[in-house]
């Protein structure tokens, strides 16, 4: 049934029309039209990631190591048999994903106090929860929380989902989810930007989410 209803998505998802960007800038550049300034500068904004400040940025040696325990963990979670592994979940029951307010309210809305002090979700991301999101529901969760994300600067409490669900989306990706990634990652790469401290709480979590984004997914473009 996961299956059906993928292919159904997948298909509901394809463009009626496929024009090839390379086709397109020859029609520009015989046209004599190549852009304007602002088209320019406009593009460069959508499409730049802010730069981590001095010191803010892991090091190449951690990303590797994470990258790689990071997909073990994604295959496990592929592996997990929900109904046959896992006890029920003490949690509230998940809203319903037509409902993208309520989805992001369970997730994000509120908070309690963690073990070390920090903020953590009320309603954390327990593995009966999480692999029970089949893929559709996967993108369609992801769609929510970047819509959400991009209207609330992120917060240390967004973290956990946010790893989660990223944590058990699949590849390869489709056009709408890749854009969802890397509009995620601007994000991530604006909110570094503005901290002023390695000792930031926010931290830790930023750099995370944008080592799964620009190196698993690979949506840095590099």
């Amino acid at each position: 049934m996961e299956y059906l209803r993928r292919v159904r998505w997948e298909t509901r998802h394809c463009p009626a029309v496929v024009v090839s960007k390379a086709a397109v800038a020859r029609t520009q550049a015989a046209a004599g039209t190549p852009g304007t300034a602002a088209d320019v500068q406009r593009f460069a904004q959508l499409t730049e990631f802010a730069p981590a400040p001095e010191g803010l940025a892991p090091l190449p040696a951690w990303e590797a190591q994470f990258c790689a325990s990071f997909c073990v963990l994604r295959d496990r979670l592929a592996a997990v048999n929900t109904v046959a592994q896992l006890p029920p979940s003490p949690a509230a029951p998940f809203p319903s994903l037509k409902d993208g307010a309520a989805c992001c309210a369970y997730c994000f809305g509120a908070t309690t106090a963690g073990k070390d002090g920090s903020d953590a979700p009320l309603n954390p991301p327990l593995m009966v929860t999480v692999t029970a999101l089949d893929h559709v529901s996967v993108v369609r969760l992801l769609d929510h929380m970047v819509n959400y994300v991009a209207a609330h600067p992120i917060r240390q409490h967004y973290v956990p989902w946010l790893f989660a669900v990223l944590a058990r989306l699949d590849l390869p990706l489709d056009p709408d989810t890749a854009s969802n990634l890397r509009m995620l990652l601007r994000l991530c790469c604006t909110r570094r930007a503005a901290l002023d401290s390695p000792q930031d709480p926010l931290l830790p979590g930023l750099n995370i989410l944008i080592t799964i984004l620009a190196k698993v997914f690979a949506q840095s473009g590099q």
